[in-house]
């Protein structure tokens, strides 16, 4: 036997059946035993190790299932000798009453294990009337309504998993509404400082007055100056020729006399 790992033992009596205690609910207590719905038992299946004693020919697959603790069998059809049939009763009580939990029916050999069970041992009796007053007695009622209750347990929690699952969605979808909300806000808002920063260089180049021909004032008779600028140019140029090559709409009307 393992020593690192809690013994589980059942003793499954040929006749069990008969008396509406089949496989089946051995296996179901197993399974509630681990999930911990047996009150004051608590064994993980990876720390058990399960053995199923059984004066039958049955192979018990049903134990298989649980892969993650080790399921040993001493099984087999009772022995017509007597030596060996001592041999096997010593090795069978033994090893029930040095069980963590003993899962008993009834029946003179499964009453005498519960009886010198080792200390901290527990026994649970599926028999309507277990011989051990220590033994615990547990009914189908009791697995069937434990069994229901993990179910509902377990709905429930996948129930709020999945609402959890689902406001986190919501939650992640928001968040990245509201980040592309911002980064269309930022957009929109530097677009909206390029166009105010154009239209104010284009104010300040329309306020500016357009640069004339020669680097002349316009000569539109607006300007008080523009007559002195012209009588400044070099007196060898002529004065016909100091107004070659201008526009005509740079030629004042005093200008056009003095040519004349």
């Amino acid at each position: 036997m393992d020593p690192k790992r809690r013994r589980v033992v059942l003793q499954i009596r040929k006749g069990d059946a008969n008396r509406k205690i089949p496989t089946s609910l051995f296996v179901q207590l197993v399974d509630t035993l681990f999930a911990g719905g047996v009150p004051g038992v608590s064994i993980r299946e990876e720390q058990a190790h399960v053995v199923v004693i059984s004066e039958s020919d049955e192979n018990f697959e049903e134990f298989k299932k649980f892969k993650r603790a080790k399921v040993s069998f001493l099984v087999g059809l009772p022995e017509r000798r007597d030596a060996p049939a001592q041999s096997r009763l010593v090795r069978d009580l033994d090893c029930m009453s040095s069980a963590d939990v003993l899962v008993i029916s009834s029946g003179g050999l499964g009453s005498l294990a519960a009886a010198l069970q080792m200390d901290g041992g527990i026994s649970l009796a599926l028999s309507d009337t277990p011989d051990v007053a220590s033994a615990r007695h547990v009914t189908l009622e009791d697995v069937a309504r434990t069994a229901r209750r993990e179910e509902r347990l377990a709905k429930e929690e996948r129930k709020a998993a999945l609402k959890h699952e689902k406001e986190d969605v919501k939650r992640r979808a928001k968040e990245e509404r509201d980040a592309a909300s911002d980064r269309e806000k930022k957009a929109a808002e530097a677009l909206r400082k390029r166009d105010a920063h154009r239209d104010s260089k284009s104010s300040q180049s329309s306020a500016e007055p357009p640069a004339s021909p020669l680097g002349l004032a316009r000569l539109d008779g607006s300007s008080a100056s523009s007559r002195e600028r012209l009588l400044r140019l070099p007196a060898r140029i002529p004065l016909e020729e100091r107004y070659d090559g201008l526009p005509s709409s740079f030629v004042v009307p005093w200008a056009v006399q003095e040519l004349a």
